[in-house]
């Protein structure tokens, strides 16, 4: 029942350049790059620890772990729709500092400079995964960095961070 602009904002909040450079960085893929050093690791490093207070804030404030109303047990169970790589009693929501294809307290997408290098860079990565193994394999390798972020519907990415992001006010619902 998705329409195309619930296809288009599930698409932006997951491969936003902001969003590749925070993947990229939250689970440790920078290390691992030619330049790895880059004035640009460290501006936007900077930036997603302020993102992950706010977002952490966020979810204490409304009395949860997880944006979402039921916490980590919501984030649980709706990690059992998708293949997930870990124990369900190890399930915990790491991307606090995403706020709907943002980073928190950004509404707008972060300077080129900040993530135009680590974005591309993932985006390289994946490019190669696919040529070198396949569609399938390369979804195995990368999928489990996207769940936390494919588990929440358009409604929720719009209810919860609308007033945060620009991205959920642009892709309204639209036609089915």
């Amino acid at each position: 029942n998705a329409s195309s602009g619930d296809m288009h904002l599930l698409l932006a909040c997951a491969c936003s350049d902001d969003v590749l450079a925070y993947i990229a960085i939250k689970n440790g893929i920078h290390k691992f790059m030619y330049d790895e050093e880059s004035d640009t690791t460290s501006k936007i490093l900077a930036e997603m620890m302020i993102s992950d207070a706010r977002g952490l804030e966020l979810w204490k404030k409304k009395g949860k772990e997880w944006i979402l109303s039921g916490g980590v047990e919501e984030f649980r169970n709706r990690c059992q729709m998708i293949p997930c790589s870990k124990n369900q009693d190890e399930l915990y929501p790491k991307y606090e500092g995403l706020a709907g294809g943002r980073f928190h307290g950004h509404r707008d997408k972060l300077p080129n400079d900040m993530s135009e290098d680590l974005a591309f860079s993932m985006k390289a990565i994946a490019g190669s995964l696919v040529l070198s193994l396949g569609l399938e394999s390369m979804w195995q390798c990368l999928g489990p960095l996207f769940e936390e972020l494919l588990i929440l519907s358009p409604d929720d990415l719009r209810r919860e961070y609308s007033h945060i992001s620009d991205l959920p006010n642009n892709y309204h619902r639209g036609r089915r």
